[in-house]
């Protein structure tokens, strides 16, 4: 069994805004379609069928613990991304997917940074996310958006801690270390 290789990146200026397009909130009424993208969206991360799909899109729609947003330029879904709740170390950004016929159009990149205004004007910052160390297209679109590694591990498996240090906006700084 292999093991996939985790960065931890972290962000604390708020992305650019976005190109026109409307961020909703996930909801019952996109479940003939969204179990899909769930679906497509655990076999690229590791795994899944169809049954943890739809709890997996269960449990975002319906969970006090997390949010799910769709990313809409023209009035139909391009992309989804959520988040957690606020925590010690920042609210995590995850469920980052675009379908393969809309990558490479900004879709990922205008849903994250969307959300990430939205926890701002909420007064939740920072962000964090994980991701494949080998998904250079990832890491690309991340590091656009102001996201910066902040540690890894070979087993997947990231401790994250607060420093002392603070960011130039007087944010307490991130920092991650492995689990051994």
């Amino acid at each position: 069994m292999s093991t996939t290789r985790l960065a931890v990146l972290v962000v604390t200026t708020t992305p650019a805004a976005a190109g026109p397009g409307l961020l909703r909130r996930a909801t019952h009424a996109d479940r003939p379609w969204l179990p899909a993208w769930f679906l497509d969206y655990q076999r690229a991360t590791g795994g899944g069928d169809q049954a943890s799909a739809a709890a997996a899109f269960q449990r975002w729609v319906t969970g006090a613990d997390r949010t799910l947003y769709l990313w809409e330029p023209d009035g139909i879904p391009r992309a989804m991304v959520g988040h957690g709740l606020p925590g010690p170390y920042g609210v995590r950004i995850a469920a980052v997917y675009v379908p393969p016929a809309e990558r490479r159009r900004g879709h990922a990149a205008a849903a994250v940074a969307q959300v990430c205004r939205r926890l701002a004007a909420g007064g939740h910052a920072p962000w964090y996310l994980l991701v494949d160390i080998d998904d250079i297209a990832a890491w690309r679109l991340y590091h656009r958006l102001g996201f910066v590694a902040a540690g890894d591990d070979r087993r997947g498996r990231v401790a994250m801690r607060r420093s002392n240090h603070r960011t130039s906006r007087g944010a307490r700084a991130i920092t991650a270390a492995p689990v051994w």
